[in-house]
């Protein structure tokens, strides 16, 4: 499993980076939103997007609409980190198409970590619901 951290705190970056390593996780970085872009620009496959929101140069916002807007990426899960709990902020990133948003004060590193991980490997319906014949 691969996960793609898009986070400008250098600790926390690696923290988490470590985190997902020790679960035997791949991890791929950028530390700002145009490093984001770029990586995202060249087809960069995950299994889970890690966002911040604020980040240097390219916002959280923009990196979120790109990945949207990118139909062979739109399906990956993205979990916005973030220090911003206001509801303007929650709304945007549902509208956006943040698939789940955590507050970093909230959690510690391993049960954030811990959460992305079940967001990542969560049944992907892709529109359709099967139904199992009964036995």
């Amino acid at each position: 499993m691969k996960a793609f951290i898009i986070e400008d705190e250098r600790m926390l970056l690696t923290a988490l980076t470590a985190e997902f390593k020790k679960r035997g996780w791949e991890v791929v970085s950028a530390a700002d939103g145009a490093e984001a872009l770029a990586l995202i620009r060249r087809r960069f496959q995950a299994h889970v997007v890690v966002l911040d929101l604020v980040l240097p140069k390219v916002d959280g916002f923009e990196v979120l609409r790109v990945l949207k807007g990118d139909p062979l990426l739109r399906k990956i899960p993205v979990v916005v980190l973030t220090n911003l709990s206001d509801e303007t902020t929650i709304a945007a990133i549902v509208t956006a198409g943040g698939t789940d948003y955590m507050v970093k004060a909230d959690y510690s590193l391993k049960e954030t970590v811990g959460k992305i991980i079940e967001i990542a490997q969560r049944p992907k319906l892709n529109g359709e619901i099967k139904s199992q014949k009964p036995k």
